[in-house]
């Protein structure tokens, strides 16, 4: 059973690709993935903080990076944390959710990045279904204030309905002691 199922996925992701049509599949990064997320970082904007590239290997082992793919190729990566994160105690504001079941993005790196909003938006969506999925209330994450990719992700994604809102200002962060960060927070039962 289980190789008629495989062979018909594989069917079906080839009459995909063959027809034009894009094939998605969003998975846990693997260590042999290292390089490939090493490359999709240096042609982002994003900057990995003091720990340097080495946290990438760390993600990996706790389970919170993921690959995006389209069409059998790398085309971002995201570390996504069902932990709370005790930075997100504190900010100048207030959260849409208080339970404490929330999923933190983190480290959201677009392969391309002419097509940074549309992939952005795609990974973020895929997050908010693992999110529900695992019975989360919210997705959170922060951006820094000058952060005019992020922002424009943001008004996409709002166009559509699935409502990413403003939360307040980071008021401590370990990673980022002298920029002003923002927050935002998504709630997934609506989806």
């Amino acid at each position: 059973y289980l190789r008629n199922k495989s062979f018909l996925q594989n069917e079906c992701k080839a009459d995909y690709i063959q027809r034009g049509l894009f094939y998605f599949v969003f998975r846990h990064a693997t260590k042999e993935d290292i390089p490939v997320i090493e490359k999709i970082i240096s042609n982002s904007k994003i900057k990995i903080h003091e720990r340097g590239l080495n946290h990438i290997q760390e993600d990996i082992e706790r389970a919170e990076a993921y690959l995006m793919e389209i069409n059998d190729r790398v085309e971002g990566y995201v570390v996504v944390s069902c932990n709370a994160l005790q930075d997100y105690d504190h900010i100048n504001g207030e959260w849409l959710s208080n339970d404490g079941k929330y999923a933190v993005i983190r480290h959201l790196a677009i392969k391309d990045p002419e097509e940074y909003v549309g992939q952005t938006a795609n990974i973020i969506i895929h997050v908010i279904y693992m999110a529900k999925e695992q019975g989360l209330t919210s997705i959170r994450f922060d951006i820094g204030e000058n952060n005019s990719e992020m922002l424009a992700v943001i008004e996409y994604i709002n166009l559509y309905k699935k409502r990413l809102i403003y939360c307040g200002e980071l008021l401590s962060s370990h990673y980022f002691r002298t920029k002003k960060r923002l927050t935002f927070e998504l709630l997934v039962n609506n989806y």
